[in-house]
């Protein structure tokens, strides 16, 4: 997203996660506050609140507008990630499975579903592009914190997350189509 956005923030303020950027064809700075959340199945949900351009409040209409224009460069990014995305035999995932559950994510969260409570850890420092998938079981926030419980995936949980991440997914913004994004 280099090409729309730079110098990302990622902020937690008074119980909100907040994703901020430049946004080079506007001149300022776009913020976004999100309230994740785990539903009653155990879902993540990243419901969406206000947006602000520098300390004014974005008309819906505006960022109405963007959303299609974010949804496609995530669709189009998600199927390369999804084709370069493997698992090792350990679980062990590599840069481009973490990105796509990291995708698959936003557009669930640009579409207000909820999505599946993955996150990818890294564990190696020598190796940053490598990391573990997690079952978030708890999630809380604080001021300038935020607190989480996690769990080991087992290897069937693994299994089927590899197996969604593999393929087109339905559903959180991307249709059964998304094949003509690619």
């Amino acid at each position: 997203m280099d090409q729309y956005v730079s110098d990302p923030r990622i902020l937690i303020q008074q119980g909100k996660l907040i994703l901020a950027a430049t946004v080079r064809d506007m001149g300022t700075v776009v913020s976004v506050e999100m309230e994740p959340r785990l539903d009653e199945a155990g879902q993540l949900e990243l419901n969406l609140g206000r947006a602000y351009a520098g300390m004014l409040p974005l008309p819906q209409a505006v960022l109405a507008s963007r959303k299609g224009q974010i949804e496609r460069v995530l669709r189009r990014k998600l199927v390369g990630y999804q084709a370069s995305a493997r698992f090792t035999a350990d679980g062990v995932a590599n840069g481009a499975a973490a990105a796509a559950g990291i995708n698959e994510l936003l557009l669930c969260a640009l579409a207000k579903q909820p999505a599946e409570a993955v996150l990818f850890l890294p564990y190696d420092l020598a190796h940053p592009g490598r990391s573990v998938p997690v079952k978030m079981e708890a999630i809380s926030l604080g001021e300038g914190s935020i607190t989480m419980r996690v769990r080991e995936m087992d290897a069937a949980e693994r299994a089927r997350l590899f197996e969604r991440l593999e393929k087109p997914i339905v559903g959180g913004g991307v249709e059964s189509e998304a094949s003509d994004d690619r």
